[in-house]
């Protein structure tokens, strides 16, 4: 079976997915593309081989011959948009965040449990093989009690601005928490366990051209305890040091995620353990070929809606800390 694919919004982040539908021929299929600027939508048919293209989102979804869409565009738009596609009758995968609010999150997994069609939100940072051997070395305790946790996403994207929507928090639903952050939030709930307390702060002083945070700190209190330290922002247009997406320590050895190179180290009785990894767009390949494999065999997506639902609430509560200076208990 070849699963049938619209994608609608052909902008930034839709590159990476055709790349990745490009590497699989056979299981899943791209017959039709959407977009509101039709060049884009032209170009994004012609490279991934689509039968046709629109500048209407909704003459995808009128199309029987089409299994699911695949939502590349503004977070504003997600649940409108998804809650169309299921009452379509389209399987989703919808980029990340889920959506601006819990409200918005709640009416997309609602209306794709009520016209039984699957949900995934597309983290692909859970389909890294930096993420999963962390993950495993945690869960098998090789580690020992882990005790604190830090993330770091030290950025300064170029494409704010010609995006025109990531100019707006209204938009966008906030800014670098929400938007590029969410990944490592999602990696450090995933990896490290359930978060019971989230504290934050926030500013923006050097990315004025956007109305949301170009900077976040946030802590998650784990429920087994650990400490997570997220460093997050758009702001950093030189790096002082290397960048750790994630790092951990546990009582018995540590585990090193590096910029962005394709191994991760385990330290442990004083020995440091190279594991090779996949490069990062493999990502993107796995999570769609993940998607294909939920709809074949109806299985709940690893990134379902409701595991978004979760990380959506995380980021909420951080700015809820950040404006009130206390302490959120999720």
């Amino acid at each position: 079976m070849v699963v049938r694919i619209g994608l609608i919004g052909c902008g930034g982040i839709s590159r990476e997915h055709i790349s990745a539908y490009l590497k699989l021929k056979g299981k899943a299929e791209v017959v039709a593309t959407a977009d509101l600027v039709e060049e884009r939508a032209m170009n994004a048919a012609r490279a991934v081989g689509a039968e046709t293209h629109y500048t209407d989102y909704r003459d995808i979804l009128k199309r029987p011959d089409i299994d699911a869409v695949d939502i590349c565009l503004p977070h504003h738009l997600h649940a409108k948009v998804a809650v169309e596609a299921a009452e379509a009758g389209k399987h989703i995968l919808c980029e990340k965040p889920i959506a601006r609010s819990l409200e918005e999150a709640d009416s997309m997994i609602d209306a794709a449990r009520r016209y039984g069609v699957k949900l995934m939100i597309a983290e692909n940072w859970r389909f890294l093989s930096q993420v999963n051997v962390a993950k495993q070395v945690v869960e098998n305790g090789e580690l020992g009690t882990v005790f604190l946790v830090k993330s770091d996403l030290i950025s300064f994207p170029r494409d704010l601005v010609s995006s025109g929507w990531k100019l707006y928090a209204e938009k966008v639903g906030g800014g670098v928490s929400i938007d590029s952050g969410i990944h490592n939030v999602d990696m450090v709930r995933w990896v490290i366990g359930e978060v019971k307390t989230v504290t934050a702060f926030t500013n923006r002083l050097i990315r004025t051209e956007i109305t949301g945070e170009d900077t976040g700190c946030i802590l998650f209190k784990h429920v087994s305890d650990a400490i997570s330290v997220l460093a997050l922002t758009w702001a950093a247009r030189f790096s002082a040091d290397r960048e750790y997406p994630l790092k951990i320590y546990g009582s018995e050895g540590a585990f090193a995620w590096s910029a962005w190179d394709g191994y991760v180290v385990v330290y442990k009785d004083g020995k440091r353990r190279v594991i090779e990894t996949k490069p990062f767009s493999e990502s993107f390949k796995a999570e769609i070929e993940h998607f294909v494999t939920c709809i074949e065999s109806d299985r709940t997506p690893l990134t379902c809606g409701e595991e978004a639902r979760r990380d959506l609430q995380l980021v909420l509560a951080a700015y809820e800390s950040a404006k009130t200076g206390k302490a959120v208990k999720v």
